[in-house]
């Protein structure tokens, strides 16, 4: 009997220590305990100190550890040599959960070759898209399953789907790990100052953006405050500065009001008009009129917009098409 106990607590022990930092990092104990024939697993951690039965806790939870029990062991022994297919593994699983997963499956693969599929973008790795294979219907009537060479090959555009949102979640960290972040509200802002920012470089002009910002464009006024309150959030409240810009029309003008609500000294709000001291000046208005007059015309071939801001003998957006 006391050899078993030496046995359970080294068990336990061993156990903890490897599951922890697949896990969740928080400190959790995994306990094993004998009661008649059975053998007893018992988990608590430092939001509930008191042991619960593994089948009570959560069957995100459950799946995680019975995976690791079972591939991480098996894979140097009952499952040496083998190729291991899993089908849609981590549905149960945060998506925090889903990327530790991607981890754990990078470090099985190193005992085994792995092929997983999934429709996750969080079990997606964004280090390695040259891993991905698509899957879809192609050809006549009664449809085949194709395997993809690569990622353009597909009929079927929702194919691409979880792989457009596993890309879109890689560029998203960027942003919101940078130092400090300036949220315009859509893309025309985040073009024309990115446009101005270059310029200056190349001019070796100091007024250029310093390294390290960040140029998030929303999407709309009403998207401001979710996103810069992600931004803030994903970071900590205490890492980095935000700055929101504004155009100073009157939408502009009211977004500012409410966001300076929202976000008080944590997101300074400016608007373009308060910055020049114009009414009603725009992100736009950044450029001098005749700069962009003298762009277009050497841009297009038919000189549409004169300096004074008139159009010439067609539109400007018939001379673009």
């Amino acid at each position: 009997m006391e050899e078993r106990r030496a046995l359970l607590r080294s068990a336990s022990v061993s156990l903890t220590g490897d599951w922890i930092d697949l896990w969740t990092g928080d400190e959790q104990r995994l306990e094993f305990d004998v009661d008649g024939d059975y053998l007893v697993l018992q988990v608590s951690d430092n939001h509930s100190p008191f042991p619960i039965p593994f089948e009570e806790r959560s069957q995100g939870f459950q799946w995680f550890l019975s995976f690791y029990l079972i591939f991480l062991v098996e894979s140097r022994k009952a499952h040496k040599d083998a190729i291991l297919l899993l089908d849609e593994p981590g549905l149960h699983l945060h998506p925090t959960l889903q990327i530790r997963l991607v981890k754990f499956l990078e470090r099985i693969s190193e005992a085994n070759q792995l092929l997983y599929t999934t429709h996750l973008p969080f079990l997606i790795d964004g280090s390695h898209f040259e891993r991905v294979r698509t899957v879809f219907l192609s050809g006549n009537s009664p449809q085949k399953a194709v395997v993809s060479e690569d990622l353009q090959a597909t009929d079927d555009p929702d194919t691409l789907f979880p792989l457009q949102a596993a890309l879109g979640y890689s560029i998203a960290q960027s942003l919101f790990l940078s130092r400090w972040t300036l949220i315009v509200e859509g893309l025309t802002e985040f073009w024309l100052l990115r446009a101005l920012h270059s310029c200056l470089l190349t001019l070796k002009d100091g007024d250029a953006l310093t390294e390290g910002i960040a140029i998030l464009p929303a999407g709309g006024t009403a998207l401001i405050a979710p996103l810069g309150s992600i931004v803030r959030g994903s970071r900590g409240r205490t890492e980095g500065k935000m700055l929101i810009l504004l155009n100073g029309d009157h939408s502009g003008r009211d977004a500012a009001r409410q966001l300076e609500t929202v976000f008080g000294d944590a997101a300074p709000v400016m608007t373009v008009a308060g910055l020049l001291g114009l009414d009603e000046a725009m992100v736009d208005d950044l450029v001098l009129r005749a700069t962009y007059a003298a762009t277009v015309q050497e841009t297009y071939d038919e000189r549409v917009l004169k300096a004074s801001g008139e159009i010439g003998e067609q539109t400007i957006i018939q001379a673009m098409d």
